[in-house]
């Protein structure tokens, strides 16, 4: 009996390649959203930070040291509040990743069941010719005996 040959093979390593392709967009994306958290936590203990130095008071002229620190914490909030932003988009990119990955897993998945089908079908088959040429086998073994 033949080799069994899966003909839908291309297409399987072709959905193969489709998921490798997303799983790295998917770490890309998960990537890109971390790295906007971090900045964001960055962010945030520099607000802190100038909070401390506000209290502190470190400066010859009070005045224009607490002007410089509101300042750079309203500056600081407003790139917080950017970054907050950017954390969002990017949540819904990585969310929208992870649906296309499933979805490329999932086609892959539906092809090597067939696949798996198939070869359990083959399988089947060439149990059922070996089975035929044994039984072929003993009834002409048999029919030579009884001949004799």
């Amino acid at each position: 009996m033949k080799k069994f040959k899966f003909n839908l093979e291309s297409v399987l390593n072709y959905k193969l390649i489709l998921e490798d392709k997303e799983k790295k967009s998917y770490g890309k994306a998960v990537k890109d959203l971390s790295d906007a958290e971090d900045e964001l936590t960055m962010l945030n203990r520099e607000i802190v930070n100038a909070y401390e130095e506000r209290k502190k008071g470190i400066g010859n002229d009070q005045i224009d040291f607490l002007k410089s620190c509101t300042d750079y914490v309203c500056d600081s909030r407003a790139r917080c509040r950017e970054q907050k932003q950017l954390i969002s988009f990017r949540e819904k990119a990585v969310s929208d990743q992870q649906e296309r990955l499933v979805h490329a897993i999932q086609q892959r998945k539906v092809f090597e069941k067939i696949r798996d089908k198939r070869l359990r079908d083959y399988k089947k088959e060439c149990r059922r010719q070996e089975i035929k040429v044994f039984d072929d086998i003993t009834s002409t073994g048999f029919a030579k005996k009884k001949r004799a």
